[in-house]
């Protein structure tokens, strides 16, 4: 009895033993969440060469945009959750392409009221048949939905990329307007103060001094709501860059831009075809769903389970014995799983469709839009440098008392509507191109100091 007793408290403690040390083969190139949380991004490597660089960049040189979306990438917290989450996924996959592990049964009787043999049994049994027929399907899923991850994950990686570069394109150009603006303040304040000592010295009307004060009351009330917008852009950035409240990036102040007028739509959107990772992560769930297909296809077939069984009863008889066990398909026959493999693979494709259409028309209508915005632009700072000629010999006429002061101030503040809208002019047309290099999943020129 004790013997038995050994032989089966010594199997526990083997079984134990394993379960507690799983053996994880590491050559099977699953991806684990520890490879994706710390794993070198490409994309933030594909923008600007980082490696070596401190992120201590806050006393550092100006930064283009480009290099402020490779910092992105790397310190973006809403990234590092991603790719936690990326993680997960990755996990789970892996998990579902493993083999199931067999099942051992033990058991041990002792009779207490009469002489007779201890009664002990073993059984092992394996899905052994579906596994191994399933198992290269379950593999292929594994490795599907593994690439699914990856290809998700650099295109949100990419997306953020883009929204950060976009962020750092409107704080260098608000702070260019805000410049602007400034400037055009302090010279209406000079303006309105030299009036009011005039006018006080009986040298100047009133009506006059009203119209410089309407003038500086509306520069002041322009430079707050841009210094607004800039203080609320400087805030996104910091989030892209995990910044915290008061610390601002160095930033470049200039962003160039490029001609839009050789761009071909429909050469860019096969590049997007070809670059584009969420479209291969669509391609890389149309094949795990067909791996998922072929699985459940055979999983609907009428395949045994073997097990295999040693005994002696209190007889001491002992018995040998094998034994198989199937699912009779009457009524289910795995016909659901199937149709839910079919009808997703129907949405796939037509998610597939969906996007590609949708990024033709997005590439598209952007290069229509640059186009449009790079013609507005030229036009616009052609006219404002004529207007600003124009508006200084109103200012010295109107000094001289040549022209009302009305004119002058009529032209002055055009002329700093006009300053402005072709700032922002400019930034439409380098957010555009940041949109575009979105869309197109690649950055279509190479820019130092963009």
């Amino acid at each position: 009895m004790s013997a038995a007793r050994g032989i089966i408290a010594g199997a526990s403690v083997a079984v134990l033993s394993a379960c507690a040390t799983p053996p994880i083969d590491q050559g099977t190139g699953a991806l684990l969440a520890g490879d994706v949380v710390n794993a070198s991004s490409p994309i933030a490597d594909g923008l600007v060469d980082l490696r070596g660089r401190s992120e201590d960049f806050l006393g550092g040189p100006p930064l283009s945009t480009i290099e402020i979306a490779g910092w992105a990438v790397r310190r973006s917290p809403a990234l590092r959750v991603a790719r936690a989450q990326a993680g997960v996924g990755a996990a789970q996959a892996f998990s579902a392409g493993l083999l199931p592990d067999p099942q051992l049964q033990l058991s041990y009787d002792h009779p207490t009221n009469v002489q007779a043999f201890d009664a002990l049994s073993a059984g092992l049994s394996l899905d052994v048949i579906t596994s191994l027929i399933n198992h290269p399907n379950a593999r292929a899923r594994m490795r599907a939905e593994q690439e699914r991850i990856r290809q998700e994950l650099t295109w949100t990686e990419w997306s953020v990329a883009m929204q950060a570069r976009d962020a750092a394109i409107r704080v260098i150009f608000l702070r260019q307007q805000a410049a602007v603006a400034a400037e055009a303040t302090e010279q209406t304040e000079s303006q309105l103060r030299a009036y009011e000592r005039a006018v006080a010295d009986g040298d100047a009307r009133l009506d006059d001094l009203a119209v410089r004060r309407i003038g500086f009351l509306d520069a002041l009330d322009r430079l707050n709501t841009i210094e607004r917008d800039l203080d609320a852009a400087v805030n996104e950035l910091n989030g892209f860059l995990a910044l915290g409240p008061g610390e601002t990036p160095p930033l470049a102040e200039v962003v160039s831009t490029s001609d839009p007028a050789s761009l071909d739509p429909e050469a860019l959107f096969q590049q997007a075809l070809a670059v584009r990772s969420d479209l291969s992560a669509l391609r890389s769930s149309y094949e795990a769903n067909e791996a998922s297909l072929r699985f459940a296809r055979v999983a609907a077939l009428p395949l045994p389970n073997l097990s295999l069984s040693r005994a002696r009863d209190t007889s001491d008889v002992r018995t040998s014995g094998a034994g198989l066990s199937l699912v009779l398909p009457i009524w289910n026959r795995g016909r659901g799983d199937i149709a839910i493999a079919r009808a997703t693979r129907v949405e796939l494709q037509a998610e597939y469709d969906a996007r590609v259409f949708q990024a033709r028309a997005d590439i598209a209508l952007q290069v229509e839009t640059l186009r449009r915005v790079a013609a507005q632009r030229a036009i616009l700072e052609r006219e404002v440098a004529a207007l600003s000629r124009e508006t200084e010999v109103l200012r010295t006429a109107a000094e001289a008392g040549d022209v009302p002061v009305l004119t002058y101030e009529t032209a002055r503040a055009s002329l700093l509507d006009k300053r402005l809208a072709a700032l922002a002019l400019a930034a439409a047309q380098a957010q555009g191109e940041a949109a575009l290099d979105g869309l197109v999943g690649r950055l279509l020129v190479e820019r130092d100091a963009s």
